[in-house]
């Protein structure tokens, strides 16, 4: 049986928090990341303590950053914030 095809979205708490985010580098790994879990969801590890979310580590320059997020079929949604581990 082959890989179901995952839509991209965001929790638009999300998008305004990414809006925030200075450093052009920084949203393009991040972009990037998400484009990478789009494809293969199943890189990111289970989040322990909080059932179907899962947690996808990105290095930045500007920290280490990760992305949480769900899947829910047909879909890979992107449903907190990413965020600098530092805060």
């Amino acid at each position: 049986m082959a890989e179901p095809r995952w839509t991209l979205r965001y929790d638009p708490c999300v998008l305004h928090r990414m809006a925030k985010v200075q450093d052009r580098a920084i949203l393009r790994r991040l972009e990037v990341a998400a484009k990478r879990l789009q494809k293969q969801p199943r890189l990111g590890k289970p989040l322990k303590g909080h059932r179907d979310v899962r947690s996808y580590r990105v290095g930045t320059s500007g920290g280490e950053y990760r992305i949480l997020y769900r899947l829910i079929p047909d879909d890979l949604v992107v449903a907190c914030p990413p965020g600098n581990r530092a805060r």
